[in-house]
């Protein structure tokens, strides 16, 4: 019996020293990267353990002995297992072990205005929801699906230069390891602009003395209402004598400086993106003589020929002819026009020719008339007439559009040419 006793004891020593003590360990097949980040975890640990618990960090466990978790938030985490056998237990934390961090998140803070109508600049801006920090500068992309284009690299978008449509926008930012983030979508409507109408509302006074102020009145309505601020925004009174009167965001102006003749006063209105058809109106401007109206007195040429009446209708005239001198007072052209009177009134057109049909050199003439009456009384008149025969200079000065970069100015854009001259034009 004591022997067996023995036994007994030997057989069950043996059995607890055969028995290690576990020490945990694990390695895993990856440490860091962009959510989801999937891990697989391999335990290492020593003491043949039984059981496994592990803690990932982020609120998840599992009882496997090699585990495999998916990360879904960024962060630095730490992770825990603890191993056991029949023996006792034991626990290891690595602490940050699995860093993880997520692709750019961006969205869309606005579009504006919108709808918009076609040339009005739109406003295009995106903002970071998640690791803004990581995104540098040109690594943007705002993509028009409707002009099948990337229309911008940056982060903030302006631009009058969207085609007419409904447009579906994405935008979507890439950070320092080149990885996009998942695009956002907007969507804009561009309406297709309709030019403007240009009114002359009145000229007055007309007819008017030279050097007497004229007031110009003129209107621009347009059926896309206020864009920009406004509804008009340009002016733009020519005339057929004078050029260029007034270019502005003023509806009226007033100008004393109107050359004597028959002016075609032309009216042109421009809302943000394009003008309107061109309207008229005829003035005109009476010289300080009572006999000799012209229809230009400047800018005279072949090409410009003035339209020279006399009116001697409310005379007893016995006589009456004209002359055209240069400003050496050599006669140019001359003619006794007694016999050539209807009911007063002689016309001719002259192109800047002398008698033989020979063009003149530029420069001042002076037209004179000169007639006697029954009485034996005398009128006479005369007037400056200018001569250019001066082929028209056209120099661009500038360049500008909706879009305009350094020395660029895209061709879908609206343009406006500034151009200066001399010459008749």
């Amino acid at each position: 019996m004591l022997i067996l006793s023995f036994l007994c004891i030997g057989i069950v020593n043996a059995a607890d020293d055969t028995t290690e003590t576990p020490v945990a360990s694990f390695s895993a097949d990856v440490t860091e990267g962009k959510v989801p980040l999937e891990v697989q975890f391999t335990d290492t640990s020593s003491g043949d353990p039984t059981s496994w618990e592990w803690d990932f960090g982020d609120g998840e466990t599992s009882d496997s002995q090699n585990a495999s978790h998916v990360y879904t938030e960024a962060g630095a985490f730490d992770v825990s297992l603890t191993v056991s056998n029949a023996n006792e237990s034991n626990s290891v934390t690595e602490v940050g072990y699995i860093s993880t961090n997520t692709i750019p998140v961006v969205d869309i803070d606005y579009i504006r205005p919108n709808p918009a109508i076609e040339g009005d600049t739109v406003s295009l801006v995106g903002i970071y929801v998640y690791n803004y920090t990581a995104i540098t500068r040109g690594n943007h992309e705002w993509y028009s699906y409707l002009e099948e284009r990337v229309i911008c690299p940056g982060r903030t978008l302006y631009t009058g230069n969207l085609e007419v449509g409904n447009h579906t926008i994405s935008f979507r930012a890439k950070d320092s390891e080149d990885q996009w983030s998942d695009p956002v979508y907007g969507s804009v409507l561009i309406l297709e602009n309709n030019p403007p109408e240009a009114s002359i509302d009145s000229i007055t006074p007309n007819h008017a003395l030279k050097g007497e102020e004229v007031t110009f009145i003129g209107s621009g309505t347009d059926d896309d209402g206020v864009v920009n601020g406004s509804i008009i925004h340009e002016y733009k009174w020519e005339s057929s004598i004078d050029g260029m009167l007034s270019t502005s965001n003023q509806s009226s102006f007033s100008s004393s400086n109107m050359s004597v003749g028959t002016h075609t006063i032309t009216l042109k209105v421009k809302d943000h993106m394009s003008s309107s058809l061109p309207v008229s109106a005829t003035l005109i401007v009476k010289g300080d003589t009572e006999y000799i109206q012209v229809s230009s007195e400047k800018a005279i040429s072949a090409n410009n020929p003035v339209n020279i009446v006399f009116d001697v209708n409310d005379t007893n005239l016995t006589s009456l002819e004209f002359s055209i001198t240069d400003s050496n007072d050599a006669v140019i052209l001359t003619k006794d026009i007694t016999d050539e009177l209807d009911s007063g009134i002689y016309s001719f057109e002259w192109d800047a020719t002398d008698s033989q049909g020979e063009p003149l050199q530029s420069g001042a003439y002076k037209l004179s008339l000169l007639g006697t009456d029954s009485f034996g009384d005398s009128i006479s008149e005369g007037m400056i007439l200018n001569v250019d025969h001066t082929p028209p200079v056209i120099v661009i000065d500038d360049i500008t559009g909706v879009i305009t970069h350094e020395d660029i100015v895209y061709a879908s854009s609206d343009l406006t040419v500034t151009i200066s001259g001399s010459g008749y034009i």
